[in-house]
């Protein structure tokens, strides 16, 4: 994620924050799970952990927040957007409840389970993870989560204000059942994720590879998944493999004729990539850099 200007995010929450109702209510939905261990920011205003219930044990300590403010008062947008900068850990979202009726309503939508019964947080505070919901979830899942809201805005990768699409119909889900996703909507999700899985194992054994920006290495690493898919490569180290080389080509690898035949071959004779992918960077185009 590259850092965004916080004058200029500053000005475009303004404008968004003013086209709404003086009905409406605005929050700051905040990852905290990004400070976790780090020094907690002093905000003026109220936060509201997702994580309340006695039984989230540890996880309350890293828990999304709900930030009440007084957002006209001149201090308080840019000290909140100067301290998540490059970090995609930052929403604001307008809802007609107040903030214990909307801390109340998401309960129900912190964790999901799959059609086998296993269970999983959904990080939906955090930026990376919310911009995906809206294509990876089947409309009535994405209602269940966005049914208190009118606006959903999250600061993006490339550091601008973003409005994610809401659901036209508001019907309320029944809040006895649990929240089940389909085998579809988990493996849009994992899709959805493996750019960012991929850019945090480069970030840990790669650094020197990466590019300047954090959002154009999210969109080699987009276009990388989206061949590794179409071509059923679904072995993590291929995955890695084929990260790093894209890095190392700037990129162009991407736009090489060669390399679908290439993954449609490793996946295909349950192959190494690392052999075939060797011989690719090596010729003239990628040698003369």
């Amino acid at each position: 994620m590259d850092k965004s200007d916080a004058q200029r995010l500053e000005a475009q929450l303004r404008s968004k924050m003013e086209t709404e109702s003086e009905a409406m209510n605005w929050y700051a939905l905040l990852d905290a799970g990004f400070d976790y261990g780090r020094g907690q920011l002093r905000f003026p205003g109220t936060a509201w952990p997702l994580y309340c219930q006695p039984e989230w044990g540890e996880l309350r300590d890293a828990s999304p927040l709900l930030i009440e403010a007084s957002w006209e008062a001149p201090h308080v947008l840019p000290k909140l957007l100067r301290h998540c900068q490059g970090r995609p850990m930052l929403a604001f979202v307008a809802s007609e409840l107040d903030a214990q009726a909307l801390c109340d309503a998401w309960q129900r939508c912190l964790q999901v389970e799959t059609d086998d019964g296993q269970g999983y947080l959904l990080r939906f505070a955090d930026t990376r993870i919310a911009s995906a919901l809206p294509q990876a979830l089947h409309p009535a899942s994405w209602q269940r989560l966005c049914a208190p809201l009118r606006q959903w805005l999250i600061v993006d990768r490339v550091g601008n204000i973003q409005p994610l699409t809401l659901p036209q119909e508001r019907t309320p889900a029944n809040e006895e059942d649990p929240w089940v996703l389909s085998d579809g909507e988990m493996a849009a999700l994992l899709q959805e994720s493996l750019p960012d899985t991929l850019a945090d194992q480069l970030h840990d054994h790669f650094p020197e590879r990466l590019p300047p920006s954090g959002a154009q290495l999210h969109g080699w690493l987009q276009r990388a998944g989206q061949q590794l898919a179409e071509q059923g490569v679904e072995n993590a180290p291929d995955q890695l493999t084929l990260a790093v080389a894209v890095c190392l080509s700037r990129g162009r690898l991407l736009d090489d004729a060669r390399l679908p035949p290439l993954l449609a071959d490793c996946a295909a004779q349950n192959m190494a990539l690392s052999d075939g992918l060797a011989e690719l960077l090596e010729a003239d185009e990628y040698a003369r850099e």
